[in-house]
């Protein structure tokens, strides 16, 4: 279920068109993947579950949305990173809170920047937000569905004992 949550937020981020700047790629992966334009990576460090009912539990989980953004200036670079991550947070908070039926609730807790001076043509602008997510997850494996019975003729006679 976690692949669902993670490839929706990614579907959810694709689709926001408030964004003040394409991201070109998104990442299922922990930590930044680099690359020359601005990229985006989901991840989940810890799933927790609660017993909730007989065939769910309450499941928490942050997910980690990292963006980065390759710029050499310092103050249009980070004031990218800032813009993404307060569109991003704008979008989980108010049009994505249950990202359409998959969560029972969210918040965005935080958002972290840090500037990494990758090499002596390439800063690297980062920013981590921590985004909590409640969900009720089935205890069990789904059931496959019996095959299905022959039909039954109940005009049939059946002679029992010889």
């Amino acid at each position: 279920m976690i692949d669902d949550i993670l490839d929706a937020l990614i579907a959810a981020l694709q689709a926001d068109a408030n964004l003040p700047e394409p991201i070109a790629t998104y990442h299922k992966v922990e930590g930044m993947v680099q690359g020359l334009d601005t990229t985006c990576s989901v991840w989940v460090p810890k799933v927790s579950y609660k017993a909730y009912t007989n065939d769910y539990d309450e499941t928490h989980a942050q997910i980690h949305i990292g963006i980065g953004v390759d710029d050499m200036g310092a103050d249009t670079g980070e004031a990218r990173v800032r813009a993404l991550a307060e569109e991003i947070r704008l979008l989980l908070t108010a049009d994505q809170r249950t990202l359409g039926g998959l969560l029972d609730d969210s918040f965005l807790s935080d958002w972290e920047f840090a500037t990494y001076n990758a090499s002596q043509t390439e800063v690297l602008h980062l920013g981590e937000a921590i985004w909590e997510v409640t969900y009720y997850a089935p205890r069990t494996r789904p059931v496959p569905p019996d095959d299905p019975m022959d039909e039954l003729d109940f005009n049939e006679t059946i002679s029992i004992g010889g």
